[in-house]
């Protein structure tokens, strides 16, 4: 069974949420669940590389600016290693954006954090 893509748009205070089911931690042991990481970058260069390679063993939050690029990216990690992939679509430079997207990431903890998104 293969779950949806979940995005999470920062651009307006309504913007809807899907989860992927899966997801979110499961039980309070570190064997119990599946790590999560956020990748900034992550549809392009060190970003690209570092999510194909996590998607083995982690489920993802991915950031970049391109919706497209990211539904893209989440659709090949799920068919070939069966991730749940957050989604999120942020300019890293609009402060205001990444602050909304910030509050809307609803988990406990990160176990990756890769800051690889280059900026213009």
């Amino acid at each position: 069974m293969s779950p949806q893509i979940a995005q999470v748009d920062a651009s307006s205070s309504k913007a809807g949420r899907r989860r992927r089911q899966g997801f979110t931690r499961a039980g309070s042991g570190r064997h119990q669940r599946r790590p999560i990481a956020l990748i900034t970058g992550a549809t392009s260069g060190i970003g690209l590389a570092v999510a194909r390679d996590l998607a083995r063993d982690h489920n993802l939050i991915l950031l970049a600016r391109s919706v497209n690029d990211l539904e893209e990216l989440a659709l090949a990690l799920e068919e070939e290693s069966q991730t749940a992939v957050l989604i999120c679509p942020v300019d890293l430079t609009d402060d205001t954006a990444l602050a909304r997207l910030v509050s809307r990431i609803d988990i406990e903890s990160l176990d990756v954090l890769v800051h690889s998104a280059g900026m213009e």
